[in-house]
């Protein structure tokens, strides 16, 4: 057996409570941006309608909107990855013991 001269200990233990926090953490995120999204869709339609403003806000606001699903779509890459590294990091060490 090949030795490094030291041992290397990864307490992966936690992992996949880390990638569910983060997944809930991600639909949080998603429901405020949702409504941070109308907040800004019911100034344009009502408060601020014309002029330089009104089409900054317009452009933000479809901005904003397609930022919907990404915090989601990444919390669950995250999650994946967090799984298949407690994955292959238990196959190693079943070849190492």
């Amino acid at each position: 057996m090949y030795s490094l001269g030291y041992d290397l200990v990864v307490d992966d233990s936690e992992f996949p409570e880390v990638g569910v926090g983060v997944v809930k953490m991600a639909s949080a995120f998603e429901d405020k941006l949702d409504a941070y999204r109308q907040s800004l869709s019911r100034v344009t339609a009502s408060a601020v309608q014309e002029g330089l403003v009104a089409q900054n806000l317009a452009t933000f606001e479809q901005q904003v909107g397609m930022l919907k699903g990404e915090a989601d779509r990444l919390a669950k890459q995250l999650d994946q990855i967090l799984v298949r590294f407690v994955a292959e990091m238990d196959r190693a060490d079943a070849e190492i013991y």
